[in-house]
């Protein structure tokens, strides 16, 4: 069946078209494509990350004027504990987390900065976490 995206073909696609051809499920792909296309904004740039010694981690981050994202994904099946800290510039205010998994579709916290250079971070396992803040310019 080629061209088709039905729920029972094993495929990768983003939309999955139901089999009555009129409703159709979005796939956790979608979920996943969304934590970076909502949040990172067009003209952004990519910025340097010390990546943690935790080979289950993946991270990256981007920055917009005073608007910072990073995107972490825990490959593991165990939370992961870390922190993240800004060099050269200083938090402002508490942290938005968006956390995708087989159970949440950008699921909103708040994550309350421990100082003006850091903040702690629970990423659970198997999940995909955007954070978006803002620092002092």
């Amino acid at each position: 069946m080629v061209g088709r995206s039905y729920a029972d073909i094993n495929n990768e696609s983003l939309i999955i078209l139901n089999k009555n051809r009129k409703d159709y499920t979005l796939s956790k792909r979608y979920d996943i494509l969304g934590n970076y296309s909502r949040y990172i904004s067009e003209g952004s740039t990519r910025i340097q990350v010390t990546q943690p010694k935790n080979k289950d981690l993946l991270v990256s981050a981007y920055k917009k004027n005073d608007k910072y994202i990073l995107v972490a994904i825990n490959l593991s099946e165990k939370t992961i504990s870390t922190n993240i800290r800004l060099d050269g510039a200083n938090i402002k205010g508490a942290l938005k987390q968006f956390i995708t998994n087989k159970d949440n579709r950008w699921n909103k916290t708040n994550i309350v900065p421990v100082s003006n250079k850091y903040y702690n971070l629970t990423i659970p396992q198997f999940s995909i976490v955007t954070l978006v803040g803002k620092v002092h310019l």
